[in-house]
Formats: C-alpha cells, sequence, structure tokens
C-alpha cells in the first residue's frame, strides 16, 4: 500500500495544487492542521474544454441520512447524460439506493467499491453507475453523496449532502 505523506506550508490567501496522480484506491485523502477550502477540477472527458469546480466539503460526524430524490439522473431536458453517483461512507455504515442494500443493486447498475481510504480507514468510497431514473441514498451512519453525469465534454456535478448543523446542545 502506497501512502504519501508530504507538508506545504502555505498561508492565509495562498493556495496549493495537488495533482491527480497521488489518488490512491480512486480516494484522495487530504489532512490538514487548520480549516481551508478544499475544490476538485471535474469535466466530462479529458478535453480541457468545460472544466469546473467542485467544492468538498470536510468529514463530520453530523452528516447523517440520506438524499431523498436525484429525479432523472440520466436526463438534462430532452438530452440523454450517463450518470452516476459517489459515496463517502463510514466503514460500518448501511448504504442503501433505491431502498436495496448497495451490494444488492439491479442489473444495469454497476456498484465501485467499497474503497477504503488510504489514511482514515474510518471511511469507504463507492461509484454507483447504471442510472438512468430517479435515485434516493440513505445511510445508518455518516453519508456523502454526489451525482455526476456527463455527455461529451459536457459535465454536470453536484453535491447533495454534506451540510452540517454542528453539535446540538
Amino acid at each position: 500500500m502506497l501512502v504519501v505523506y508530504y507538508k506545504i506550508p502555505i498561508q492565509a490567501g495562498e493556495y496549493h495544487i495537488i495533482e491527480g496522480d497521488f489518488f490512491q484506491n480512486d480516494n484522495l485523502y487530504v489532512n490538514t492542521s487548520k480549516d481551508v477550502f478544499a475544490y476538485q477540477g471535474i469535466g466530462g472527458s479529458q478535453s480541457e474544454a468545460n472544466q469546473g469546480l467542485f467544492f468538498v466539503p470536510p468529514l463530520s460526524c453530523e452528516n447523517r441520512g440520506g438524499v431523498d430524490l436525484i429525479p432523472n439522473i440520466g436526463e438534462i431536458g430532452n438530452t440523454n447524460f450517463t450518470g452516476g453517483i459517489t459515496i463517502v461512507a463510514n466503514k460500518d455504515a448501511d448504504v442503501f439506493i433505491n431502498d436495496l442494500d448497495i451490494t444488492n443493486q439491479p442489473p444495469g447498475i454497476t456498484v465501485q467499491g467499497p474503497n477504503l481510504v488510504t489514511g482514515n480507514s474510518d471511511y469507504e468510497t463507492y461509484k454507483v453507475t447504471g442510472f438512468s431514473d430517479d435515485v434516493s441514498v440513505t445511510s445508518t451512519n455518516e453519508l456523502y453523496l454526489a451525482y455526476f453525469n456527463f455527455n461529451g465534454v459536457c459535465d454536470l456535478r453536484w453535491l447533495l449532502f454534506w451540510i452540517s448543523f454542528g453539535p446540538r446542545n
């Protein structure tokens, strides 16, 4: 198992780019000593056309529950797109997609994972593709869910569940 640790000292207002060659098991775990904003570059292909940024939230034990409905994940207007979801969940969580266990999806739905997160063994990730209709996802523990779809260089990606309300008294 390759684990890469390196320190990059930066000051307030500065930034650092971490290239894609640091991914392990299709994951990139970043740990910081202070709060930072993290963004991931996205696009529908290897082309530099239509690139965007995707805000990556911090992990938090307050993120529980699910996403009740992603409607028509494979369509935007009258155009068909290839769609899927990415999930970050606690290693011991039960995850359900459309009320079925993530390990027991119907034909045509492809589940990649669980992939362990190198550097933080409390989490695992999944990439699930093959959807063409509505999608709902729930978990018995923390859940971070993003959906994506693409058609050529056109790409759409949304982070749907990450809001943390902080500790409750």
